[in-house]
């Protein structure tokens, strides 16, 4: 699953990229977060909501 498909079936409250674990997909009405792969730039904290590719993969699911 990419970032594409996640945000085709769910509606992205968030692109969060403050923790230590890397890039996070916050969405609304679900307690967790997915982690998608590290983005092949050294600047990777600053991807947001409105920039972040659509091709990077899904790579955890976190349960809260």
């Amino acid at each position: 699953m990419t970032f594409k498909d996640l945000k085709e079936r769910y509606d992205v409250d968030e692109v969060d990229v403050g923790g230590e674990t890397g890039v996070h997909i916050i969405v609304k009405g679900f307690k967790g977060s997915f982690g998608v792969e590290l983005p092949m730039t050294n600047d990777w904290w600053k991807i947001n909501k409105q920039n972040i590719s659509d091709t990077l993969q899904i790579t955890e699911i976190i349960i809260l």
